[in-house]
């Protein structure tokens, strides 16, 4: 719809000069007397039928001249998107910026934070100071309500958080601000459009259509890799053993990467680089492969070279090797304890990695596992209640139970007090030279395969005997009769390995294996506490347990920036954090001394996530959502879309195009009639 200034209606008329003077211009007949009758007929049938059509041209593009001056003059509009009302007391402004994770980086030599920053003084600056306004973000809520003009902006306010966040939860919370009923009702949106942020189970449920809706829609990255994944490939990751390390990579630019630097960093040292190459919208895997010279929690980074946004090119971890394991071996004769002592203390010939206490089950009753890391059982029949509840409070904690069967023993310890039903159901003794091994198709985890490595040079490991395992289920390693040697089962925090045999020469020629130290060394660490600890995300929930010595003194974050957050413990004596607020190695410290420390990156989604085109955009928010691609025409697209859009402009470009080819046209005939 249009509408035309009537002070102008009377210039219309104006039109018809040009026909008027056409009209006159044809009664101005020459007369020019020519020899021969054959040069007026050629004269009337080319020279005359060109002129005339040259003629009516003109008159129609002169007629169109004086209706385009008509036309800006009039100042016709089109009608705007929205119904507006001018009355900034009854008008409502609801501004959501999105301040989720995606939306770091630079387009266009600005970074997107400056893009929002200008995005949001354009809006203020066509904003009554009246108005009333609720500026609000995904991840920090809302941030100011009341008059606009007594808004102040302080230069942390629109900044950009590590997290994830969604449109519609926070629209829902603007929607119950409003006190009463306004004229205009008003939202601006500034995101990056990423699809994560804007799904919802009860989107449908919410009501725009009272709602003037703009969204200001942030450029897309020209140029970026990011790191959206770090794995341990290798299960149980010891000192000085080689450890493969995956690095996946997303190209989340619209343009091709090629020849990117990719470096792998453990403990500010770097152990490796590639050069690597992703085509726009794509993924790839890459593998690292290091060791571990140093026990205790290792910090590992993987960094990408600068682009669009640094943020997310590095990744960070942890992977815990234990600074030392104890480990207690409890047998019920100390003969059948032998060949697993001998190869403890072979794995422990600097006494660094282990630190092992042998003994009988004398010792059961003053059993002490509060610093214990491994408990290993063998041929213990039985246990009293007292000794139950420490085995499952030393579970509770991340232990590490292993159960053997002792050299004459022909049943294993009941675990119903671990809610493991019955372990086994008697002894099976093969008779004479007969001996079963192991189906290597069952086995699955590295220490398990080391009862199978080096089969084929010095021949597979015969069993003579084992207990009968009734659980299928949690089987490790199976025999080629299909019974179970090898159970495991968890205990909450903890795990439970059960063996059907014994580590002795009458069960298997096992003991006497090259496989049988490697094999130790890899069962003792493939426990709860020595596995890859990996890292978190920034919208996870993250609780620790505090003991009553850590109490005691105050609780803080140390952020990767140097800054510090106080924390209280509830009343279980835990830390509890629903969202972590910083990327990068954050420290939890009880005074000066540090409990822990946590390896943060940004939610997934937030990297790999799409972007919604406009076509989206609308059907999840308003059919008539006016979308902005260019913060600098987000002005105009306010008074275009409230008060409609002035033709004028477009009629002055129309006029001088017209004027030009009169010009033309005016010249050919007047040549043409000079020339006759």
């Amino acid at each position: 719809m249009s509408f035309l200034s009537p002070l102008f209606l009377w210039a219309i008329p104006l039109m018809s000069i040009p026909l008027i003077l056409h009209l006159l211009n044809r009664r101005n007949i020459k007369t020019v007397e020519f020899s021969s009758i054959r040069f007026l007929k050629k004269l009337e049938h080319d020279s005359i039928r060109k002129l005339k059509i040259l003629q009516i041209l003109l008159l129609i593009i002169r007629t169109l001249m004086i209706l385009a001056i008509v036309m800006m003059l009039s100042r016709p509009v089109l009608k705007g998107v929205f119904n507006w009302i001018d009355d900034p007391s009854s008008t409502f402004v609801a501004i959501v910026i999105d301040d989720t994770f995606s939306n770091y980086g630079d387009a266009e030599f600005i970074s997107r934070q400056d893009i929002d920053r200008k995005a949001l003084k354009s809006i203020l600056s066509r904003l009554d100071e009246n108005v009333t306004i609720c500026i609000s973000s995904l991840t920090g809520g809302e941030r100011y309500h009341g008059r606009v003009g007594d808004f102040r902006r302080n230069d942390d306010f629109l900044k950009i958080a590590a997290g994830t966040g969604n449109f519609f939860e926070r629209f829902r919370a603007v929607q119950k601000t409003l006190q009463r009923d306004y004229a205009n009702l008003e939202l601006y949106v500034l995101s990056d459009a990423q699809a994560v942020n804007f799904e919802s189970s009860f989107a449908d449920s919410l009501d725009l259509g009272e709602w003037n809706v703009y969204f200001s829609k942030l450029p897309e990255l020209e140029s970026n890799l990011a790191i959206s994944d770090v794995k341990l490939l290798t299960e149980i990751p010891l000192t000085n053993i080689p450890v493969e390390i995956a690095v996946e990579v997303l190209n989340t630019g619209k343009q091709d990467v090629e020849n990117a630097l990719m470096q792998m960093i453990i403990n500010d040292i770097n152990v490796g680089q590639q050069i690597i190459s992703i085509k726009a919208g794509q993924k790839r895997s890459y593998s690292f492969l290091t060791a571990f010279h140093d026990t205790g929690r290792i910090r590992g980074k993987v960094v990408l070279q600068n682009d669009n946004r640094e943020e997310d090119n590095t990744y960070y971890f942890h992977v815990n090797l234990p600074d030392q394991l104890t480990v207690q071996l409890i047998s019920h004769k100390a003969e059948d304890a032998l060949f697993v002592e001998n190869a403890l203390k072979a794995l422990n010939k600097d006494a660094r990695l282990l630190d092992i206490s042998v003994n009988t089950e004398t010792v059961l009753p003053t059993l002490d596992l509060r610093r214990t890391d491994v408990v290993i059982l063998q041929g213990i029949a039985s246990v009293s209640p007292g000794v139950q509840d420490k085995l499952k409070a030393f579970l509770k904690a991340g232990g590490h139970l292993i159960l053997f069967p002792g050299s004459d023993q022909k049943m294993l310890l009941p675990l119903d007090f671990l809610n493991i039903s019955t372990v086994g159901t008697g002894q099976v003794t093969l008779p004479g030279d007969a001996f079963q091994i192991i189906d290597e198709k069952t086995v699955s985890g590295s220490a398990a395969k080391a009862l199978t490595d080096g089969a084929e040079k010095t021949g597979a490991i015969r069993f003579f005997r084992f207990i009968r395992l009734n659980d299928r289920k949690h089987a490790v390693v199976r025999l080629k009769n299909d019974q179970s040697i090898w159970n495991r089962r968890s205990y909450s925090d903890g795990v439970v390995d059960i063996f059907a045999f014994a580590p002795d020469l009458k069960w298997s020629n096992f003991p006497l294996k090259g496989s049988f130290i490697p094999f130790w060394n890899l069962l003792l660490y493939w426990g709860t506490n020595s596995s890859h600890s990996g890292s978190l995300t920034t919208d996870q929930n993250w609780s620790y347990d505090l003991n009553v010595q850590d109490l005691k003194n105050k609780l803080t974050l140390l952020m990767p920036d140097g800054t510090s957050m106080l924390l209280n413990a509830d009343s279980d004596r835990k830390i509890k954090l629903k969202n972590i607020p910083q990327i990068g190695f954050i420290s939890l410290l009880s005074g000066q001394k540090v409990l822990t420390e946590l390896a943060v990156n940004p939610p997934p989604v937030e990297l790999s996530s799409k972007t919604l085109t406009d076509e989206q955009i609308r059907s999840a928010i308003t059919d008539d959502t006016v979308i902005i691609e260019d913060y600098r025409a987000l002005a105009s697209a306010m008074e275009n879309a409230r008060h409609g859009t002035e033709l004028w402009y477009w009629f002055l470009i129309a006029l001088a195009i017209l004027t030009l080819f009169e010009m033309y046209l005016a010249n050919v005939y007047g040549t043409r009639s000079s020339g006759q």
